[in-house]
């Protein structure tokens, strides 16, 4: 159980390095429920860097 809550703090410790806002912690990642975790994906996903369409089509 140990290892799941120093996971689950150093989750919560990266999401808000950068810069969620909403209430975080190791009880996020184990007892979470739906609309927590949309939001902190939603968050997650949004700081994902955005390729252009050019650079994308010059990889293929």
């Amino acid at each position: 159980m140990s290892a799941r809550f120093r996971i689950g703090m150093s989750l919560a410790q990266a999401c808000q390095d950068l810069g969620y806002q909403g209430d975080i912690g190791y009880q996020t990642f184990l007892y979470s429920n739906e609309p927590e975790i949309r939001r902190l994906l939603m968050f997650l996903v949004e700081k994902l860097p955005r390729d252009s369409v050019d650079s994308v089509n010059q990889s293929a």
